[in-house]
């Protein structure tokens, strides 16, 4: 059964990575401002609590701000007003659309229609090397329970999940997209625009697939293109952290929310489309315990609207089910509406970017492994100064990471710090955190013990050569030096210059010092000569290992 859904609404949030080159702080964040507001399709936003919105809404905004722990309010909204030109401190900075206050998305699928109006889409530039896009739409019209499903599976696909082949005639005759939808249109811009000419023909798939494999890039949908630009177009990445999917946030508003099963609430969990193979009830009984939020929610007093409120958290996936018969809207089913579009947003927005930043950080540490290679001698540090390099900055950024971007909760009001929890559990952060601070102290601690060992085995030789050269010109030292020296000085002219200064050799206390100076002036020159000699061979070791 495809139950009427008479309010839908859709956040999207698709975070990536930004090239190396543009990631740096300060001057990566300046550049591609220029390059987005160089052509006036995006536009900087200065106050990072009001968003655009109207006067009106100011209500809602102090109410949002109100709900974060302080730490979490300076990461979301920065540490003080700050200027008129830079708006407050804040780890990244905020760009809005100029374009989307007037676009919709029409999907056209066989088994999908529906026409978005496009709320807001919002552009995060952070200072970590990270970017964050966020998609906030309302369906236009009512709509089902399976164009719903449909659109939230397939929509938010950034990328081909797979390409099926088209034969004809038992040859690969071109290919088609799997998994996401593409017959969708921006309007007004793209509203008599034939399909054919918004995407490539079947023989087109095949370049576009055979330049997927050979750059191993896999290729964005020209809809997500068209709606960013010229975002995509810009030398920042994207570099994708996970797979072609975006999370979502979802608000419904369904009549007949009792008569909703439970494989219904758990395909609008896990976004499965329509029509998904039921899942066992025994599966079904535990999934729903750790998914559902079930604060407002009793099934069987849905039906007269008194527990009929029902939230569902998964992997990918955070949703608001409100019962809601046909006719106007209640004006506090509109403030449940606004504050999952503000503060629940946003809190999910915290926990979607600790998530991409933990990702990245990952990442990092596995691009410094390759620094590192097992042969049959041993083990081969490529570039030692890069690999030490690496360790350095990873140390850095985990520790910024740990202090400014890691909320173990985001509120003390009840209903927030549960769903948190939850979120947190689904995106399983403590275990990538841990995961990611023992992979990075590993790498650590290993590079500490290779530095150790070969200092050791650099200080024993040494130590080999020192030792007994130090006994030897200990024992030989007065008669092998300062005896010719002191001939010297008491036989010749200098001798008559520096009478006070040679009579000093026949003084035994002068003569120690003088021996130990010596010495040590040997000892000194023969250290920087086996420390220089280290240091080249280290070079030449590393070079010939390349």
């Amino acid at each position: 059964m495809s139950h009427k859904i008479n309010i839908f609404d859709l956040i999207l949030f698709w975070p990536f990575e930004i090239s190396e080159e543009q990631s740096k702080d300060g001057v990566g964040r300046e550049a591609i401002k220029q390059q987005l507001t160089a052509q006036s399709a995006w536009q900087e936003s200065l106050d990072p609590l009001r968003r655009g919105c109207t006067d009106q809404d100011d209500g809602f905004a102090y109410a949002e701000w109100c709900e974060f722990h302080p730490s979490v309010r300076r990461f979301l909204y920065g540490d003080s007003a700050g200027s008129a030109e830079r708006g407050p401190e804040r780890p990244f900075d905020l760009y809005r659309s100029a374009r989307s206050n007037n676009q919709k998305l029409r999907i056209e699928e066989s088994d999908c229609q529906i026409e978005f109006a496009i709320r807001d889409l919002r552009l995060y530039v952070a200072d970590n090397g990270l970017a964050f896009v966020t998609l906030d739409l309302t369906a236009t019209a009512p709509t089902t329970w399976r164009f719903a499903l449909n659109a939230l599976s397939k929509f938010r696909a950034i990328y081909p999940q797979y390409y099926e082949a088209v034969e004809e005639d038992d040859r690969v005759k071109g290919w088609r997209v799997g998994g996401a939808y593409e017959r969708i249109r921006i309007e007004p811009e793209e509203a008599e625009t034939p399909f054919e000419k918004l995407h490539p023909s079947a023989e087109g798939r095949g370049a576009e697939l055979k330049k997927a494999l050979d750059d191993r890039q896999p290729p964005i949908l020209g809809h997500w293109r068209r709606l960013l630009h010229p975002l995509l177009d810009l030398e920042i990445g994207p570099h994708l952290l996970s797979d072609h999917r975006m999370s979502a946030m979802v608000w419904m508003g369904v009549e007949e929310i009792h008569k909703l099963s439970n494989d219904d609430w758990m395909a609008l969990a896990e976004a499965d489309e329509f029509g998904f193979s039921p899942y066992s009830e025994a599966f079904l009984s535990e999934a729903l315990h750790e998914t559902a939020y079930d604060r407002w929610w009793d099934q069987r007093k849905a039906e007269d609207l008194k527990q009929d409120h029902r939230y569902v958290v998964g992997e990918k996936v955070l949703a608001s089910v409100k019962g809601l018969p046909p006719g106007a809207v209640p004006p506090y089913v509109e403030r449940i509406r606004k504050s999952w579009r503000r503060q629940y947003a946003q809190m999910y927005f915290v926990a979607q970017f600790q998530r991409a930043s933990l990702l990245a950080l990952q990442d990092r540490v596995a691009d410094a492994t390759p620094q590192i290679r097992l042969d049959g001698s041993g083990v081969v540090c490529r570039d030692e100064r890069k690999l030490l390099e690496r360790v350095e900055e990873l140390q850095a950024a985990m520790a910024v990471f740990s202090s400014r971007y890691w909320f173990p909760e985001v509120s003390n009001q009840v209903q927030p710090q549960d769903l948190y929890a939850k979120v947190k559990k689904k995106l399983r952060l403590e275990e990538l955190y841990s995961s990611v601070l023992e992979d990075k102290a590993l790498l650590g601690a290993w590079v500490t013990a290779r530095e150790e060992r070969r200092r050791d085995k650099f200080w024993n030789r040494v130590n080999w050569f020192f030792i007994p050269m130090s006994l030897l010109l200990s024992f030989l030292g007065a008669n092998l030096i300062l005896e010719p020296a002191k001939s010297f000085v008491t036989t010749s002219r200098l001798g008559d210059i520096l009478q006070w200064p040679a009579r000093l050799f026949t003084h035994a206390m002068w003569v120690e010092l003088a021996t130990a100076g010596t010495l040590t002036l040997i000892l000194l020159a023969s250290y920087t000569a086996f420390h220089l000699l280290e240091l080249f061979w280290r070079k030449f070791r590393d070079r010939r290992s390349l």
